[in-house]
């Protein structure tokens, strides 16, 4: 998978506005956060996690996920501290 580049950034940071659903997860992981689907619903109260995250990876955003729950399919997204190279040394 791809780093993250100020390309893919810039153009996440166009295509979604400010507060929507897919912009609050982007905001939320490119922070260094890992961001599950329960934590989603807490946020926003949105279900739909695995939508954005499909969305976002579809923009290139090298997003890593892992299985929380097998029976109800929870799931936990992050991006790599490696793949976030672009924002050290950013404030």
């Amino acid at each position: 998978m791809a780093k993250l580049t100020k390309e893919i950034h810039q153009k996440v940071l166009k295509k979604y506005r400010k507060g929507t659903q897919t912009y609050l997860a982007y905001a939320y992981l490119v922070r260094g956060n890992r961001l599950s689907t329960g934590e989603f619903f807490n946020i926003c109260g949105a279900m739909r996690l695995p939508n954005k995250i499909c969305n976002l990876r579809a923009d290139g955003v090298p997003i890593k996920d892992r299985t929380l729950n097998n029976k109800t399919r929870e799931k936990e997204y992050w991006i790599d501290e490696d793949d976030l190279e672009i924002f050290r040394g950013v404030n």
